[in-house]
């Protein structure tokens, strides 16, 4: 059963961790919140969510609803909060992307980029697995990813040709993966708008599709085309064994 009270702006602050905002807060929005409050209206429960940090000691954080908590301190007013404890940290900024995805102030592109590349980068996850846990397209994680590896890229000094480029097998899988993830979520809308299709209403989102699924296909073929992906470890050579002196 969920955990839900009310608590005043007071006890909820604990929660209210500026480290892991998705958003800067909007003034304006909390405005009008708090004039929203006292004229009656219902907002729905601020979530706080708590997971343990490395050496076990509780993170608080507001997941859903920071605006909300603001325009209690402004209105005054206490607000139904629900309790959620989360298995990570990761897992906890995962749910807060995927509420915040759907109501509440608009995020931008960026913000939510910015939130997809925390979890590939600081918590190792795959793109499979921030899309399902966010709610997010895996076209979306996957191409966040590919700006990821195409900045990093750039940042690493030139180095001097000393033969085809020559893929690590960690690498080259995740590389993969990648791509059959894009190319899965791709095909299914592809099949959809096939069932559905109306040229007269769908041409231009036809268009767009079709042109990811080329920009698709001609980086799988790069790769097909591209060097073998691991080259094989010539056994270490031994060493002479040392004859014995023999006596003159």
């Amino acid at each position: 059963m969920p955990r839900i009270r009310p608590l005043t702006p007071e006890q909820m602050a604990e929660y209210h961790n500026t480290a892991y905002l998705l958003r800067p807060i909007n003034t304006r929005v909390v405005e009008e919140y708090a004039q929203a409050m006292k004229d009656g209206a219902e907002f729905p429960p601020i979530i706080l969510g708590t997971t343990p940090d490395e050496d076990g000691e509780p993170i608080k954080l507001i997941v859903d609803g920071n605006h909300i908590y603001r325009a209690c301190q402004v209105a005054e007013m206490s607000h139904k909060c629900e309790y959620i404890s989360y298995p990570t940290l990761a897992d906890a900024l995962a749910d807060q992307l995927k509420r915040n995805s759907y109501h509440g102030v608009r995020l931008t592109r960026m913000q939510r980029d910015k939130r997809i590349k925390q979890l590939i980068e600081e918590f190792n996850w795959s793109v499979r697995q921030v899309a399902h846990a966010c709610g997010v397209s895996s076209a979306t994680v996957s191409r966040v990813n590919r700006d990821m590896q195409g900045a990093e890229a750039k940042r690493r000094p030139a180095r001097q040709a000393t033969g085809p480029r020559v893929l690590q097998p960690r690498a080259f899988i995740n590389t993969i993966e990648n791509l059959f993830v894009t190319l899965e979520d791709q095909t299914a809308r592809a099949q959809t708008l096939a069932a559905i299709y109306d040229p007269d209403r769908d041409a231009a989102e036809v268009q767009r599709l079709v042109q990811h699924l080329r920009t698709v296909a001609e980086e799988l073929a790069q790769l097909v085309r591209g060097p073998s992906p691991v080259r094989p470890t010539a056994p270490a050579a031994r060493a002479p064994r040392q004859r014995e002196a023999t006596a003159a």
